[in-house]
């Protein structure tokens, strides 16, 4: 199943609670990023991890969008709105 939701409220109001019991009432393995002004379009593709360290020997890694895509996880972006336009 692919989809996405936007929770928006204040700050306390339980959305990131709402997250967490949702997903552990499905049984689904949640994996969590939260988001910064400072994350480009590729570091959530790609992550580079240093010359050779990454899975097949590449200086790169799956970011964090692809990794929870190809592990079936649930992704959940803390602070999505910091996010800067394009992103």
């Amino acid at each position: 199943m692919v989809g996405a939701t936007l929770l928006l409220g204040n700050p306390g109001s339980g959305k990131t609670a709402l997250i967490e019991a949702a997903v552990h009432h499905a049984e689904r393995t949640l994996m969590t990023v939260v988001c910064t002004p400072d994350h480009t379009k590729d570091s959530l593709f790609l992550r580079f991890v240093g010359e050779g360290k990454g899975d097949d020997g590449a200086p790169f890694t799956l970011g964090p969008i692809p990794y929870a895509a190809k592990h079936g996880l649930t992704l959940y972006m803390d602070e999505f709105m910091l996010l800067v336009d394009g992103v």
